[in-house]
């Protein structure tokens, strides 16, 4: 009978052990911010993050210059993109469209990209 309630009790604490292993894992896996979101502001725009662990920082698309396409109004255009600085969680990340070449203020996209604790 003694041996019967080793062999369970050794079971049980490897289950335990592995059970907590797991789940100490997927903690880590899951680090970087989450719950991400952006906000264009005209020619600027900023991402802010609620959850996780790590940074996260703005990626925009901007306009560079545009040129007429013949036979229509649309127009062709070129993108530079630009990013903010990297920010740990609940702080903003900020970018502008202005730049020294004369870029046109103008955003085609917003993107937020994260990393995990550095």
């Amino acid at each position: 009978m003694n041996g019967i309630k080793r062999v369970l009790a050794t079971a049980t604490c490897g289950a335990a052990l592995t059970a907590a292993a797991l789940a100490a894992g997927a903690g880590t896996a899951s680090a970087q911010p989450v719950n991400c979101n952006q906000l264009p502001m005209g020619v600027a725009g900023l991402s802010l993050c609620f959850e996780g662990f790590g940074e996260h920082r703005l990626v925009m698309d901007c306009v560079r210059e545009v040129f007429p396409q013949f036979g229509g109004s649309s127009h062709g255009f070129t993108t530079v993109r630009v990013e903010g600085p990297w920010m740990p969680v609940g702080m903003p990340s900020f970018a502008t469209c202005f730049g020294e070449s004369g870029w046109l203020p103008i955003h085609q996209q917003l993107a937020t990209e994260t990393r995990g604790p550095q």
